[in-house]
Parts: structure tokens; C-alpha cells; sequence
């Protein structure tokens, strides 16, 4: 599991990140991670919103009274924001 969410969370592939490094990384990581978190953060890559943690249906109606979870209102935030990218990212 932690392997499939690195690769889908980091885009691990072999020309910019070596066997050495992702085992490294893998002895090292979450450090202060939850299971929840890296769930949260794998529906998040697939879901391609920015929403809270999904419960599933049932779960969701409960803690968020419709059975999706809602999505973060990023247009509300007014925060500086900086983004920074590698050469090999897509």
C-alpha cells in the first residue's frame, strides 16, 4: 500500500528517484503520519477535488448530512500561495 500511494502521491519513477532512495524514504516515511491521512490523501489524488475525508455514504449523510463530502471553499481563502516544480515533474 505504501508503495502504490508514493508512486501516485510523489510520481516515483526510476529517472529521478533511485532504488536506494525510495527504500530510504519508505523506512523513513509517514513519520508522524496517520493510515487516515494517506487514505485521505489517495481520495484526494483520485477524486481530483480538494474535499474532506470520505466516509463512504452511510458515513458521510452522518458527519456531513449529504453523502459526499463536501469540498474545501479554496475560493474564500485569501492566503499567499507559492508553487515550486522540479524539471522531471509532469
Amino acid at each position: 500500500l505504501q508503495t502504490i500511494t508514493y508512486f501516485e502521491l510523489l510520481g516515483w519513477s526510476d529517472t529521478n528517484w533511485s532504488l536506494e532512495h525510495k527504500l530510504r524514504f519508505m523506512s523513513e516515511c509517514p513519520g508522524g503520519c496517520s493510515s487516515k491521512i494517506m487514505e485521505h490523501w489517495i481520495q484526494l489524488a483520485d477524486s481530483q477535488k480538494f474535499q474532506k475525508f470520505d466516509y463512504g455514504p452511510s458515513k458521510n449523510c452522518k458527519v456531513y448530512g449529504s453523502d459526499t463530502p463536501p469540498e474545501y471553499p479554496l475560493q474564500s481563502m485569501d492566503v499567499p500561495t507559492a508553487v515550486f516544480y522540479g524539471g522531471q515533474d509532469d
